[in-house]
């Protein structure tokens, strides 16, 4: 073996060192990247988790505005008729003095009052339970 061959092995030996520890170093950075990368879709995971689940809550606070809305308008609906039908009484009671119980009018009013309290959210008798479930959500709404 000459002296040129051993110093030559020598820098080898070091340019291998040097090898191996650049490949440690990409090994390391691209776990330190694969590692970034995982908790940045974690991040993004649990954003559009947040999002989803704001949106659900909005779409169910529309729903219940919606809901009482129609309900207090079903209500005014079922005064106003209420009111028609007592004047319609009134005016009957006028021309005819009295309600016969079995006349063709007895059985309108009936009927109209009937129809009066469907439209009427308040009355207990007619309210429904609607079970709504949104996301893990679960509520209650009464509806007409």
């Amino acid at each position: 073996m000459r002296w040129s061959d051993e110093r030559e092995k020598k820098r080898l030996e070091n340019r291998l060192n040097d090898f191996v520890i650049k490949i440690y170093r990409e090994i390391f950075k691209r776990k330190e990247w694969d590692f970034k990368r995982e908790q940045k879709r974690k991040e993004e995971e649990a954003k559009a988790y947040k999002a989803e689940e704001s949106r659900k809550q909005q779409e169910l606070e529309r729903q219940k505005i919606q809901l009482l809305e129609k309900n207090a308008a079903d209500w005014e609906k079922s005064k106003l008729v209420k009111a028609f039908i007592e004047a319609k009484k009134v005016l009957h009671i006028k021309e005819n003095s009295s309600v016969e119980p079995d006349s063709e009018f007895a059985q309108w009013l009936a009927w109209a009052h009937q129809h009066a309290d469907r439209l009427d959210s308040l009355k207990e008798n007619v309210l429904l339970s609607k079970s709504l479930k949104f996301g893990h959500i679960p509520i209650q709404i009464w509806t007409v």
